[in-house]
């Protein structure tokens, strides 16, 4: 009996160091995932933020655009006008140099016709003189 109690006894010795070994495994386990939760939590903090970066980033691109296509609209926009102000100033100024030209061409016609009344009236006066 002293052999089975001594046995009893060595087997609850050793079920209280299995338990104490099972606590201290479990206190491992529940340490280890914690550590792992806290190393999610701080990787899911860091694509939030990374996301949040890129999301100004890209909001902040979005506007350097529209800005640079409103200005690129307005430039456009100034261009086309000074190519049609352009365009009414060069027909203006073609009316302008035909009508010069005009002109000129009535002028130097009107001319001629007046040296050939001269000419004419010259070669009449010669004529009466000559006969």
């Amino acid at each position: 009996e002293a052999d089975l109690r001594a046995a009893r006894s060595a087997l609850a010795l050793e079920e209280r160091r299995v338990q104490e070994v099972r606590r201290e495994m479990a206190d491992a386990i529940a340490e280890k995932e914690d550590a792992l939760k806290e190393v999610v939590q701080q990787k899911e903090r860091a694509i939030s933020d990374l996301h949040r970066c890129h999301s100004e980033e890209l909001g902040h691109k979005i506007v350097e655009c529209a800005e640079a296509c409103a200005k690129n609209d307005l430039l456009a926009a100034r261009a086309q006008r000074e190519r049609e102000e352009f365009e009414q100033a060069k027909r203006t100024l073609e009316a302008q140099w035909r009508e010069k030209l005009g002109a000129e061409a009535a002028k130097r016609d009107a001319s001629e016709r007046e040296l050939q009344r001269v000419q004419e009236a010259e070669r009449e006066a010669r004529a009466a003189q000559d006969g």
